[in-house]
């Protein structure tokens, strides 16, 4: 699968380092180019590209921004309707993300737990799809799969961290 970061944070690579060598091909924003850079140096195969360059090549598109740089670079990107697109932005609402990564519509918000970058689990918020779960999210004692709820971020949160 080809998966696409934008952002490089800390997240990002947590998130990278954990699908590396799982045979997807991974392109990484230069948004920070050094972070980029230095995450493409530790993780073999990883790219680093531009945004829009990331967004055309990419099957699934993780967005690892803060919410006021997305709602500057987001409308500027060529999203497409078979793209997913998973984002971890925790002050960005799914409505937002509809419009901003349109035409695109399989989108989905989580929260990565720093566990991910050794095969950990993420926590699932919002949208239950297959097309991304089954390469990164797996249900765990601790996070179970809500798909009928459409439960708020935090309360979602909130019941991972008390099972």
């Amino acid at each position: 699968m080809r998966i696409g970061f934008i952002g490089t944070g800390e997240i990002a690579g947590y998130m990278v380092r954990g699908l590396a060598g799982r045979g997807h091909q991974i392109r990484v924003s230069a948004r920070n180019a050094q972070k980029a850079a230095a995450l493409a140096k530790e993780v073999a195969g990883v790219e680093v590209a531009e945004n829009a360059e990331i967004v055309a090549r990419s099957d699934v598109v993780f967005l690892c921004l803060m919410a006021g740089v997305a709602r500057d670079v987001l409308p500027t990107l060529p999203f497409r309707a078979d793209q997913a697109v998973v984002s971890v932005m925790t002050d960005m609402p799914l409505a937002a993300l509809h419009e901003l990564c349109a035409p695109a519509v399989d989108i989905a918000c989580t929260i990565p737990l720093s566990a991910i970058a050794t095969g950990g689990r993420c926590c699932r918020f919002i949208r239950n799809r297959p097309r991304w779960r089954r390469f990164l999210v797996k249900p765990t004692p601790w996070c179970r799969w809500h798909p009928r709820q459409r439960l708020t971020r935090i309360s979602e949160a909130r019941r991972c961290l008390r099972h």
